[in-house]
């Protein structure tokens, strides 16, 4: 059996940080140390999965939404993030 989690984050925060005014929010040079992935994040996991020979038998996700400062210039402003985990 092979259990993966993971996360859309990076590809979330990318898409949020083409606003400007969320952009100038994140720590400096934070947006640069981002990877794009594929908008189809849940679909292109299964794929690859299937790909490499194994057969998926359940998928499963979740859209969590949340605020932290972790991504934050200010500790204690809170920036907004909505992510899948799978």
């Amino acid at each position: 059996m092979l259990l993966i989690l993971d996360t859309d984050l990076e590809y979330q925060i990318l898409q949020r940080a083409q606003n400007q005014e969320y952009c100038e929010k994140l720590i400096d040079g934070y947006k640069e140390t981002l990877v794009e992935i594929e908008e189809n994040f849940c679909e292109t996991l299964i794929q690859d999965v299937r790909h490499v020979g194994f057969d998926v038998s359940h998928f499963d996700f979740h859209e969590y939404e949340d605020e932290t400062d972790a991504y934050s210039q200010r500790p204690g402003e809170n920036l907004p993030k909505k992510f899948y985990r799978s």
